[in-house]
């Protein structure tokens, strides 16, 4: 896991790591600089660019501009440094960098101190490098920076990098901001850059080594903030002396007449991620579709009223009761419907029988007023709600959450004693003491069904991992890079079933350490 920090507690942290480990803020703004450089020459050959143009404003991320100047020039690669600021306000490092510049008296390199009337021809053929702003940023943009910014986004989106944030981002929906294909964050990633307009304007995050660890980071990282990577995976390999009842037992009580695929995709999902016993109690009015289409699940058919929802009577209960307490992980609610009946089925099913539980999609529609009977449930639970499926519950307004998202759902977490999951084009993941996110996957997840897959796989590996965080981490991973490679096959073609078949292919990369 990678450290995230919010764009003002990164400022301190820096300041404080400076102050203990005696550290040159020189010496980090060229290693951030030169590391910087490194990307974007490459970035620069790929696209066969003419030259880089510089957008420098005057702080430390104009500094890093500079040395990414100086480190360009090295190569013989043309530079047009374009100082959005008069000479005589530049101070500290960014001064001393710019005087490297100025006395260089390199052919490649042009300075231009003033962005008045400044016009580009043939623009698709120049690489623009933004330095304006960095995290210290406040605010809206002025006049003259709206200009600059402006003048930026004249480019091609493809055509833009961005050096820490996009210029303008200070929160993660700032009005105006740079519009980058990539951004590369300084040291650490930053939560500005991960989430809503700030992700779109943000293209792709890579992290820079500035010469901070990360784990020096992480003693500053006060809100226990990470972005989950590739190298955070656990394995669910399974042991040479393994049984179908070893490999994680998972019940799922999933399905309605209207919705019968969620408990199919569910199941086979739970299948494919390496459980090799799975359950599935279904409304008996859908247990012969269900049957023909997972032969691999035992089927237990559960009696239904008039609404087709199922039953909450004695006999379904002890039924139900029984599975929960054989398996390791049981998932509640895919394509279950909202029933009252059903609905009190689910609040006795959890105010009586504890477990390990997953609690997704219809499930949760049953605690929209009895929040309390998930914060006194003896179970471990995770739920895993999409955004509207969590105002649902909350009672948050749209609003609150798009402009405070970190601070709701930790204490939501904290306060009711749960793992949360909150699905979206960045998933957030926290228990009231640690925050995960996660960027993995394409938009093609943006469709009926993926979310039962999700619920699959992350039974799958809570049934054998018992961590939550653990099996979170496994389950965005898993989900996100088969999203990834179907992209690359079929863009936004992906239907949620085509999943299955690459779910193996993913494991087995993850597993290998291999991945591509």
């Amino acid at each position: 896991m990678n450290n995230v920090f919010f764009n003002q507690d990164f400022l301190f942290a820096e300041k404080e790591i400076l102050n203990k480990y005696n550290l040159s803020s020189l010496n980090l703004m060229k290693s951030a600089g030169i590391n910087s450089a490194a990307f974007i020459k490459d970035y620069f050959y790929q696209n066969s660019f003419r030259q880089v143009i510089i957008f420098c404003g005057k702080g430390n991320n104009a500094g890093d501009g500079l040395v990414i100047a100086g480190s360009l020039l090295s190569d013989n690669i043309p530079v047009k440094l374009i100082l959005c600021y008069e000479i005589d306000l530049y101070k500290g490092d960014a001064l001393y960098n710019l005087n490297l510049l100025l006395n260089s008296n390199s052919k490649y390199l042009e300075i231009i101190s003033s962005i008045n009337n400044l016009k580009f021809e043939n623009s698709s053929n120049e690489l623009v490098v933004d330095c304006l702003f960095g995290i210290g940023f406040k605010g809206e943009p002025d006049n003259k920076t709206n200009d600059v910014i402006n003048l930026i986004n004249s480019f091609k989106k493809q055509n833009v990098i961005s050096i820490d944030i996009p210029s303008g981002l200070s929160t993660y929906n700032s009005n105006l901001t740079v519009n980058a294909s990539h951004t590369l964050s300084m040291g650490a990633y930053k939560f500005e850059t991960l989430f809503d307009k700030g992700k779109l304007c943000s293209g792709k995050v890579r992290l820079i080594d500035i010469g901070i660890s990360q784990k020096i980071f992480s003693e500053f990282n006060t809100k226990n903030i990470y972005k989950i990577e590739l190298s955070d995976y656990s394995s669910i390999k399974r042991k040479l002396t393994a049984n179908k009842y070893s490999n994680g037992k998972v019940f799922i009580l999933a399905g309605n007449i209207n919705y019968p695929g969620a408990a199919i995709l569910t199941a086979k999902a739970s299948f494919r991620t390496g459980s090799g016993a799975v359950v599935s109690a279904l409304p008996e009015n859908i247990y012969s579709h269900i049957s023909e289409n997972i032969i691999e699940s035992v089927k237990l058919p559960l009696a239904v009223n008039s609404n087709s929802g199922i039953k909450n009577n004695s006999e379904n209960f002890e039924k139900i009761k029984d599975k929960i307490l054989w398996s390791d992980c049981t998932v509640l609610g895919p394509g279950l419907g909202r029933d009252a009946e059903t609905m009190s089925l689910i609040i006795k099913i959890i105010a009586e029988i504890p477990g390990k539980y997953i609690i997704d999609a219809d499930a949760l529609f049953a605690f929209n007023s009895n929040i309390k009977l998930l914060r006194n449930s003896n179970s471990e639970l995770i739920i895993t709600p999409h955004t509207g499926e969590f105002l649902n519950l909350t009672g948050y307004s749209k609003s609150d959450l798009d402009n405070n998202i970190y601070e709701l759902t930790k204490s939501f977490a904290a306060d009711n004693n749960i793992n949360l999951l909150l699905k979206g084009s960045t998933s957030i993941f926290t228990n009231g003491k640690i925050t995960l996110i996660s960027n993995f996957g394409k938009e093609n997840l943006a469709s009926f069904g993926t979310g039962d897959i999700l619920s699959g796989i992350l039974a799958s590996c809570f049934a054998t991992l018992n961590s939550p965080e653990k099996s979170v981490i496994n389950s965005l991973l898993i989900q996100g890079l088969s999203s990834e490679f179907l992209y690359n096959i079929n863009q936004n073609s992906m239907i949620a079933s085509d999943m299955l078949d690459v779910i193996p292919k993913i494991i087995l990369e993850l597993e290998n350490n291999t991945f591509f």
